[in-house]
């Protein structure tokens, strides 16, 4: 008796894990709400644009609880919301047999040039004959990623000597056919950079500046001056980065970084006493200053 328990048992089991198995990992029924997600073959960083999910139910019955999904990779972005979430939802609600919807959805890219990145949407709805069916539709759409909105380059010695004072020129201009707003221009300066000026000066701290507006076909530049102090024979990178606002969100449209080096000097000098260069007691008049151009 208690062996026929046991097989009974783990029969059971078994039938409850193959159940689980087929309705987690197996996907719901297609269904009959139809649907297709339209946008631009391409785009730049940093300008706007919409994507189209139209749908239609056709079926003889109503799709109850309906619900649009959209699933965001990497460098695309939803215009309101922060630059950092990936997915959106819409609450269809019931639609009717036959019954036609549209949503569109503001998107902005804001990096990955040169790539194509996947929007995925899906549509879930409970119908059927019975109403309790559980139904989704996927589909999505691939979005290529052109340059950027607004063109950003750097003018810089390609060698300095430490201590060195220099001037690096950001130049930036939008090449969008519309004006951007509360353009801000960010710098990443390395720890041996230091600051002597800039023009216009600096918004925030000293690598931070406020450019307002850039309207369409504008160009402009910002001329910063500073000094390192580093070994030779040795790099930095000073990195860039313009955000924009759009519908109250701040999104980045335009990124550049550029690699210097540190040349080894032309000029060494030394100090010698007495022809010494340690261990003697100088006296007035005794010191030698050498020095050597190499």
């Amino acid at each position: 008796m208690k062996k026929f328990l046991a097989i009974l048992l783990g029969a059971g089991f078994c039938a409850l894990l193959v159940a689980l198995v087929f309705y987690y990992a197996i996907p719901r029924e297609q269904g009959e709400v139809k649907f297709s997600i339209l946008g631009p073959g391409t785009v730049k960083i940093g300008d706007p644009f919409t994507v189209d999910v139209s749908f239609v139910n056709e079926g003889a019955a109503p799709a109850k609880n309906a619900r649009l999904a959209l699933s965001l990779p990497e460098y695309l972005s939803l215009v309101g919301s922060p630059a950092d979430v990936r997915f959106a939802e819409y609450d269809i609600g019931e639609l009717a047999p036959q019954g036609l919807g549209k949503q569109s959805f503001t998107l902005i890219a804001t990096g990955g040039a040169q790539t194509v990145r996947r929007v995925e949407a899906k549509i879930s709805y409970v119908g059927g004959p019975n109403g309790e069916t559980e139904f989704e539709t996927l589909d999505g759409l691939g979005v290529e990623i052109g340059q950027s909105a607004i063109t950003l380059n750097f003018e810089t010695p390609e060698n300095v000597f430490s201590g060195q004072n220099f001037d690096v020129t950001i130049s930036y201009e939008n090449a969008a056919p519309a004006d951007f707003e509360r353009v801000w221009l960010t710098l990443e300066l390395p720890p041996v950079f230091q600051f002597v000026t800039s023009d216009p000066k600096p918004s925030q701290s000293n690598n931070r500046w406020d450019l307002g507006s850039l309207l369409r076909g504008e160009k402009k530049k910002v001329v910063l001056s500073g000094a390192v102090l580093g070994a030779a024979e040795t790099y930095f990178r000073i990195k860039a980065q313009l955000t924009a606002d759009f519908s109250g969100r701040s999104y980045p449209v335009a990124e550049q970084e550029v690699t210097m080096g540190i040349s080894t000097s032309p000029l060494s000098l030394s100090v010698e006493a007495n022809r010494e260069s340690i261990g003697f007691v100088a006296r007035a008049g005794e010191f030698v200053f050498l020095y050597r151009l190499v």
